[in-house]
C-alpha cells in the first residue's frame, strides 16, 4: 500500500509539472515491487520510507549541522550529509527525493540504512 501510495504521489507531481506547475518531485527510481502489502523490495533488499518536514524549517536545520557548498543543491546537502554519515547512496537502487508542495522526503535504501535515516531525519527536524 505505501509503495502504491508513493507511486501515486510521484505521478501527481508529474502532472503538476505537465500543466505548468514548478518542478518538485525529483525522483531516482521508480522501480515498483511485485507485491505491494510489503513496504520493502525483496528483489533488491531496499526499503522506501516517507518522512513528513516542512521542507524550509528541514533545511534551516540541515544548513546548522551542515555547512553548504557553493551552488549545493538542499537536497544534495542532505544527500552529502546522509553519506557523511555512512548511509550509502551510492548502490543504484538507493534514491533520495522531495516533494515540496506535500512536504514529503522519500528515500530508499537497506533497512539498516534506513533506521540511521530515521534516527537522522528526527535529529535534522528537532534541530533549532
Amino acid at each position: 500500500m505505501k509503495t502504491l501510495l508513493t507511486a501515486i504521489t510521484i505521478s501527481i507531481g508529474f502532472v503538476l509539472t505537465s500543466i505548468g506547475g514548478t518542478t518538485s518531485v525529483g525522483i531516482v527510481d521508480a522501480h515498483m515491487a511485485g507485491d505491494t502489502n510489503h513496504p520493502t523490495d525483496t528483489t533488491t533488499g531496499m526499503s522506501t520510507r516517507s518522512y513528513k518536514i516542512t521542507p524550509d524549517a528541514f533545511y534551516s536545520s540541515l544548513k546548522h549541522q551542515i555547512v553548504p557548498k557553493d551552488g549545493e543543491s538542499d537536497i544534495q546537502l542532505l544527500r552529502r550529509y546522509f553519506q557523511e554519515h555512512h548511509i550509502d547512496l551510492v548502490s543504484p537502487k538507493a534514491a533520495v527525493f522531495l516533494n515540496e508542495k506535500l512536504g514529503q522526503l522519500f528515500v530508499r535504501v537497506t533497512p539498516s540504512d534506513q533506521n540511521k535515516v530515521e534516527r537522522l531525519v528526527v535529529q535534522i527536524a528537532n534541530t533549532k
